[in-house]
């Protein structure tokens, strides 16, 4: 065996150096093979050191109050990641996104599924986590905008609501909402100020009617802005009016926010690079070659994984005070 490169740089297995050395009365191939073996096993244990450290690659995702069950249906997932790994996975489940957040940052978990607003939390905690891969949906997108709409006869842009009245739902998801009235208000149109009236809706459909009816001049909605518009895009607010016999034509967004991402898969910043090199190869294609693990934990995206970028969640740590364990964090 000559030339071998299974040892590190610079160190080599060529017989001809242990000529040199004076060890003569050995056979120099037996000889050769039984160093070269050596530094190989001797990479593997470095290899494995990490794995050793850690013991088990522990899962962190948010169970509710099922947290058995919630363990249960991530299993083929857990699976997927053992076999990628090479070492024992486990999943820790939580009862919310607070307690999700605690664990990553008190180093309890090597991996966490994280809403946007729960990572940007998280990061901005103690930087401790980098994002891996984003959920993505059926229609290939993989984040979504708030947007203002106003009928098509109406203001052309957020500074032409000032007085008005402007819809909203009351409830929204991953701090929706609060990105949206923080940056129409850097935009000219603070709405929390009077004699702006931001009117709050409990349902998707008062909301759609408000504005139909002229009840409102515009309304603050969410759309992929992917897709035919003369449909209302992929989904959304605008689509939303299309369903109800709506005329697309009759109605323009007039602002969009800065995109908003769905789900993030991330990892500890300080996980083993070979760990991270692993998981950046097997979740991106775990879609395609293992749509039970993919589908047990990302039930409602349906389109695979894609690639994230922390610039992605700078936008959400806007929404986060100075002191980020009393922020609420979205489900």
């Amino acid at each position: 065996m000559q030339d071998s490169e299974s040892g590190p740089p610079g160190l080599s297995c060529d017989s001809h150096h242990l000529e040199k050395a004076g060890i003569l009365h050995y056979s120099r191939t037996i000889l050769t093979a039984l160093v070269c073996a050596g530094l190989f096993h001797g990479s593997v244990a470095f290899a494995d050191e990490w794995r050793t450290e850690l013991g088990a690659f522990r899962v962190g995702i948010v169970g509710g109050s099922d947290l058995r069950g919630a363990a249960a249906r991530a299993e083929p997932f857990r699976l997927a990641l053992e076999e990628g790994l090479a070492m024992p996975v486990e999943i820790f489940a939580t009862r919310d996104y607070p307690s999700l957040i605690d664990a990553a940052t008190r180093s309890r978990i090597e991996y966490a599924v994280l809403s946007p607003l729960a990572f940007a939390a998280t990061r901005k905690s103690c930087d401790c986590f980098e994002p891996l891969v984003a959920a993505s949906s059926g229609d290939g997108t993989d984040s979504y905008r708030m947007v203002v709409i106003a009928s098509a006869t109406g203001p052309q842009n957020p500074q032409g609501l000032n007085g008005a009245a402007v819809g909203a739902l009351r409830v929204g998801g991953a701090g929706g909402l609060d990105l949206a009235l923080l940056e129409l208000a850097g935009n000219g149109l603070d709405l929390r100020q009077t004699p702006n009236r931001l009117v709050l809706f409990d349902q998707g459909s008062q909301l759609l009617s408000a504005l139909q009816n002229g009840e409102v001049a515009a309304i603050i909605g969410w759309s992929t802005l992917a897709g035919d518009p003369t449909e209302g895009y992929s989904r959304g607010t605008l689509q939303q009016l299309a369903a109800t016999g709506g005329e697309i034509s009759d109605y323009r967004v007039i602002w969009k926010s800065a995109p908003i991402p769905y789900r993030v898969h991330a990892v500890r910043s300080n996980l083993d690079a070979e760990a991270k090199t692993v998981l950046r190869s097997l979740l991106p294609a775990m879609f395609e070659a293992d749509p039970v693990a993919y589908d047990s934990i990302e039930p409602v995206y349906g389109g695979g994984f894609v690639a994230a970028r922390p610039g992605q969640f700078t936008v959400l740590e806007k929404l986060l005070p100075q002191d980020v364990e009393t922020a609420p964090v979205a489900q």
